[in-house]
Formats: structure tokens, sequence, C-alpha cells
């Protein structure tokens, strides 16, 4: 449990060091020193990260390995977004952190795995990891209740 809570502190610690963005702008900036810290840490590697910035589908896979989960204990059951296959190599980490009311879609049917990740929906993922998830939303739910808790 020690560990869990220490790497979710350091990716916290990461994102709240990053600029502030206007609503809707990307986490990860081209080059950026977090980008280096997490390839440090061993959650990326330098390819994952090769690109302008990082994806939804890639920052779910980062936070599920973050709490140490095995991903392939929650492939069941059906996934409701038809935008992400069983073939491709993040379902089993968007069925775990789905499972575990970690994420939900953009849509009811659609995730949107190659979209890039924005801060509120890393605020939605962190806080629902940590158990926060109703205060959030008796706050205002999502994004102003998540990043008021966050804050």
């Amino acid at each position: 449990m020690k560990r869990i809570t220490g790497l979710l502190l350091a990716a916290v610690l990461v994102l709240t060091q990053m600029p502030i963005f206007a609503q809707g702008e990307t986490v990860f900036e081209e080059d950026s020193e977090n980008k280096e810290l997490l390839c440090e840490l061993g959650i990326f590697g330098d390819e994952e990260l090769s690109v302008e910035k990082i994806t939804r589908k890639q920052c779910v896979k980062l936070l599920v390995e973050l709490v140490g989960v095995d991903p392939q204990i929650f492939v069941y059951g059906t996934l409701p977004f038809s935008d992400i296959s069983v073939e491709d190599e993040g379902y089993p980490y968007v069925c775990a952190a789905y499972n575990l009311g970690y994420i939900s879609g953009s849509s009811s049917d659609m995730f949107e795995p190659e979209n890039h990740v924005t801060k509120e929906q890393v605020a939605k993922m962190i806080m629902a990891i940590l158990g926060y998830g109703e205060i959030c939303e008796s706050r205002g739910g999502y994004p102003a209740g998540y990043m008021h808790t966050a804050s």
C-alpha cells in the first residue's frame, strides 16, 4: 500500500508542477522535464513518450501501472466503448480502469483512446483512484468538482 500511495503522490507531484493550461489543453508538452522524470522512474519508456502529447490510453496505462493492478484480472464483460478493440494493446488497461471506476468515456460509447489527455481528465482519474470520486461529484462533478478537490 505504501508503494501505491508513493507512486500516486509522485504522479500528483509531477502533474501539479505542470504549467497552468486553459481548460481542454493537454497535460504533457514536447520535451518536458516531466516526461523525462516519468521515463527515469520507469513508468514509461522513451519510445512511448516520443509522441508530442500523451494520449488518454497512455495515461490510463500509466495510472493502472502506478496502482499496481494486474490489468488482465479486470478484463471481463464488454466495454461500452466502440472505439477500442480487444486486439488493442491498451485494452486490458482501459478495462481495468473502467471496471475499477477510475474512468468513464467521453460519451456513453466512446473512450477516444488516441485523443490527448487534459489535466481535468487526469485529475478525475487520480481523484477516483484515491477514493474521492463521491466528494468530487458532490462539489460539482466533472470538471469543476474534481479540479477543486484536487487543488
